[in-house]
């Protein structure tokens, strides 16, 4: 008999929990829990069996696989991919791309027709193309093969050694294509069949997330098979009291879950009879362990912090910090001072390290620094330190590179310092290091090629992966559980926290590479539903949710908080809305926002409250189902009913809009969501200290620094003086905004590299257009411009038009205008819409807004009126040009504008983002609601070069 589960813990709760009544008939539970197994046991039983055995592909092996074809592979193909595929994380990405193609049951030939009609997928297939060339040169199987081949052997008898007299499948809802062969092939060979689906017929959301599972089993038609589906039973009036509770915080979040915990205790329920569910693995478990610790509630979880910001690996991987940010001082002292490196000596160092240069230093200067202190720890220190700068330097083949960081972390003490203090983390260490020689070795590259150090820094954090550090004793207290490794267990009550919206969506690291366009192009191509798309996996949650419900015996607190750590507001997902709605449960109401620091001075918190309602209500509105949000309202009706438009409207007209930049155009255009939250709500984007600028700040001083270039004259610009140019700009942008001091500098040296480039790319066409720079960072309508705003009239009133204008070039004869607007970045596709004519004035109009913005120049400066003004977007990071735009007749430019603010004040306005890849810089992506509602989300299409 046996028992397919999806973790070795629900196996284990299966055989804790068995009883053998009187008879042994097969409905008892002890029939069916011989032996529990997950899908990975089963292909490790299959394995062993194999007569010709082949080496399998690990996680790790796979991840340095993927790393070495992307550096094989041809450059032509390898751009197909579009811009970053060079970039930190794309390998892992691409190899997680490969990986789900080779789960689907899909080899290289077969993306080949789809590859006709996109790029990206003919890159895709030449690189599983080569995946496979060396897994078969190799002797090598991976682990959809190793899946494949498991389902083989079943097939053929060699495992198990007689038929099954019976298989049964517990809380396993989502199988890749060969997992699912495996399990009809074992189906097959078992007598008896029970399958216990966690699948709701009567609600459609889950239907649509399961329901090719439930397909997978409907397609065993053999007469001679005794199969029996078991779905969850509708409950109508049994089943645990379900309570829906908002917070107005994590924190709060956390305590109240803490108390809930003590409080169930107090009145008898065994702890270990309670579950705190979060969304996933990145969730607050630090907050709950930190409270119910608190209220001495012992507790366990086994996904707690990730394992490389845990005190020993953290100072394990401290070299890497020292490499890339030029042994900065105050890196330096926290590795001193760590109790951890027990070879150095704290008292003795630091007060000399104090004194040494604070960032960008030579190995020379810290050796002259070093020199005032006497001592073997100085002089451990130093060789350290000359150690760790030559492996930064240079090349290493994989051996030499770990054998001579083996002796740093030596030298310094760190191993003999986690042996005495922390011997779990030495062993995480050790076995990490073990691995990822193991992954080196099957591929045969442990001995080489050499490899620069950022390779190495890749290969250890991917043996490291994404595991997490246990909390507690496992087995004993309050279960702290992901939702996804809750499944299958069962508990007396549970709590499941941080249920807002997108936060049961599964993360899809291929997504960069396999996104939803090449997803359905795939599905189209091989006629049938290979792959899942975002909006389709974003269902999971729905299932998840039903099933916690379905496990809890007495009672079940849905919990969600209303504002994040950054006061940005959030809302509940939309599984426990359907939920609330389909109970007929009232929802809770909002708490009351407070004036500081939430929201901008001069916001009443009861506008914002009433703006969060009509918010709410618009996200409500995409709950639905889609055919009832059809029959509803069209893609560019919102949510927006005629009593909520009539109040936007009523809003517009009392002045809340009459003032627009044009930013906030372009706002209203691309991400209707993102101009509501900052042109309404008016929140405040998070403040906080980054670890390294972000990237609207980089911009930033890459405007500023130009400024001082083109008003400094002179030009062709030398290195020397753009890096001078770039460090005076530095002194303009906020502390709070610039990041470490070390990383700020590297960020300035860079940003100088980068303009210098785009000077010597552009110098030439610009010095044939015989225009002559007039203006820098020219402001109209601002605080302190003499310009005046733009008026442009609407049927709610005029408005007030402002904006900054990057640099305005003239052409001393004609009298002509060009508007540069720098954006530091590359070229990509919406910088192309932003000049297409047939787009501005339609859905895009930045630069219509400085035309008029241009024009309003010439007249504060008493210059005729130009015949002509164009635009065109310069791309700094590319560097390249994408233009030129010409202004159509002024009027035309106005009505368009004013088209754009009537649909924005009347409530016209599609919340869902026009291009999703916008969302990864949006200030208000922590609290968006709208990306992650299912079937919503645009398509992303193919980025052109």
């Amino acid at each position: 008999m046996l028992t397919v589960v999806p973790s070795r813990r629900a196996g284990a709760r299966i055989a804790d929990t068995r009883a053998v009544p009187a008879g042994g008939a097969l409905s008892s539970r002890a029939a069916w829990t011989d032996d529990a197994v997950t899908l990975s046991d089963l292909v490790d039983r299959a394995l062993a069996t194999d007569p010709a055995p082949r080496r399998r592909l690990g996680r790790v092996a796979s991840a340095l696989l993927a790393a070495d074809i992307l550096r094989e592979l041809e450059t032509e193909a390898l751009r197909l991919f579009g811009p970053g595929v060079e970039g930190p994380g794309a390998s892992r990405a691409i190899a997680a791309a490969i990986a789900e193609v080779r789960s689907a049951g899909l080899f290289a030939v077969d993306l080949v027709p789809a590859a006709r009609g996109s790029r990206r997928i003919a890159a895709l297939a030449a690189v599983v193309d080569a995946w496979e060339r060396r897994l078969r040169s190799a002797g090598l199987v991976d682990a959809a093969g190793a899946v494949a081949r498991a389902t083989e052997l079943v097939r053929a008898g060699s495992w198990p050694a007689a038929d099954i007299d019976a298989l049964e499948v517990h809380g396993i809802y989502d199988v890749t294509a060969v997992q699912g062969e495996l399990l009809l092939a074992l189906a097959r060979r078992a007598n008896r069949v029970r399958v216990h689906v966690p699948f709701e017929p009567h609600d459609p959301s889950a239907t649509a997330y399961a329901y090719p599972y439930v397909q997978l089993w409907e397609s065993l038609t053999d007469p001679g098979l005794d199969v029996e589906l078991d779905f969850f039973q509708p409950q109508e009036e049994a089943g645990p009291v379900v309570e829906f509770r908002s917070a107005t915080d994590p924190v709060q979040e956390a305590r109240r879950a803490a108390d809930d915990a003590r409080a169930w205790i107090d009145a008898g329920v065994a702890a270990e009879e309670i579950a705190i569910v979060v969304p996933g693995s990145a969730h607050r478990v630090a907050a709950l362990d930190r409270e119910l610790s608190r209220r001495g509630v012992e507790h366990h979880a086994r996904r707690g912090a990730p394992l490389a910001e845990t005190p020993g690996i953290a100072a394990a991987l401290a070299p890497f910090s020292l490499i890339e940010e030029g042994l900065p001082r105050d890196r330096l002292e926290a590795w001193i001072a760590s109790p951890l490196t027990a070879g150095l000596e704290p008292e003795l160092l630091l007060p000399v390290v104090s004194s040494g240069p604070a960032a960008g230093a030579t190995r020379e200067e810290w050796n002259r620094t070093l020199s005032a202190a006497r001592g073997e720890a100085a002089a451990r220190l130093v060789a350290a330190l000359a150690t760790i700068v030559e492996l930064g330097r240079g090349e290493s083949a994989p051996e030499e590179f770990w054998r001579r960081y083996g002796d740093v972390l030596a030298r310094v003490g760190l191993l003999d310092g986690l042996a005495a203090r922390d011997s779990a983390g030495l062993a995480l260490w050790e076995g990490a290091l073990l691995e990822l020689r193991g992954a080196h070795e099957t591929l045969g590259t442990w001995s080489g090629p050499p490899r620069g150090w950022r390779a190495h820094r890749r290969s250890i954090l991917d043996a490291l992966g994404d595991a997490r550090a246990p909390l507690g004793r496992p087995g004993r207290g309050v279960a702290i559980l992901t939702a996804r490794d809750a499944r299958d267990l069962a508990f007396r009550r549970q709590i499941m926290v941080g249920l807002v919206q997108g936060a049961l969506t599964r993360p899809a690291p291929a997504a960069a590479v396999l996104g939803d366009p090449e997803r359905r192009a795939l599905n189209r191509s091989l006629d049938r539903r290979a792959f899942r798309t975002a909006a389709e996996d974003t269902h999971e949650g729905d299932l998840l949710v039903i099933e916690r419900i379905r496990s809890t015996a007495e009672r079940i607190v849905l919990s969600w908080p209303v504002e994040d750590e950054n006061a940005t507001p959030l809302l509940p997902g939309l599984e426990v809305e359907r939920e609330r709605e389909r109970r007929g449960t009232e929802a809770p109401g909002f708490p009351s926002p407070t004036g500081i620091p939430a929201w901008r001075e001069g916001r009443a918190p009861g506008a914002v409250s009433a703006l969060q309602s009509l918010e709410r209500d618009r996200t409500l509105f995409f709950a639905r189902d889609p055919a009832t949000r059809r029959a509803a309202a069209g893609r560019w009706d919102g949510a927006f009913d005629s009593a909520l438009a009539e109040a936007l409207a009523a809003e517009a007209a009392g002045g809340a809009l009459s003032t627009w930049s044009a930013s906030a155009l372009e706002s209203w255009s691309q991400c209707a969501h993102q101009f509501f939250q900052r042109h309404l709500l008016r929140l405040r984007p998070p403040d906080e200290r980054p670890l390294e600028a972000e990237p609207t700040t980089v911009g930033d001083l890459a405007h500023l620094a130009l400024k001082r270039l083109f008003e400094a004259g002179g030009r062709p610009w030398d290195l020397e003086r753009i890096r001078e140019a770039v460090d005076l700009a530095g002194t303009e942008v906020r502390d709070d905004r610039k990041g470490p001091p070390a990383v700020w500098a590297l960020t300035r040296r860079r940003t100088a590299a980068t303009i210098h480039r785009y000077l010597q790319a552009v110098a030439g066409e610009e010095a044939a257009s015989g225009r002559q720079p007039v203006a820098f960072e020219a402001s109209f309508g601002r605080d302190g411009s003499r310009i005046p705003a733009v008026a442009v009239p609407t049927r709610f009133g005029p408005i007030e038009l402002r904006g900054t204008i990057d640099r305005l070039d003239r052409h001393p004869a004609s009298g002509d205008l060009h508007v540069v607007d720098y954006k530091y970045s590359p070229k990509r596709r919406d910088h192309l819409e932003a000049v297409d004519p047939e787009r501005c004035g339609v859905e895009r109009f930045q630069l219509h807004a400085y035309f008029l913005g241009a024009l309003a120049w010439a007249e504060s400066e008493a210059l005729p009126r130009p015949s002509t003004v164009t635009g065109a977007i310069h791309c700094v990071k590319a560097p390249a040009i994408a233009g030129p735009l010409v202004m159509p007749d002024a009027d035309d430019v106005r009505a368009g504008i004013a088209r754009a603010v009537e649909a924005a004040a009347g409530g016209v306005f599609d919340p869902t983002p026009r291009d999703a890849r916008g969302c990864r810089w949006c200030d208000f992506r922590r609290g968006c609601r709208i990306a992650t509602v299912p079937g919503v989300a645009t398509d992303v299409a193919e980025e052109d070069e």
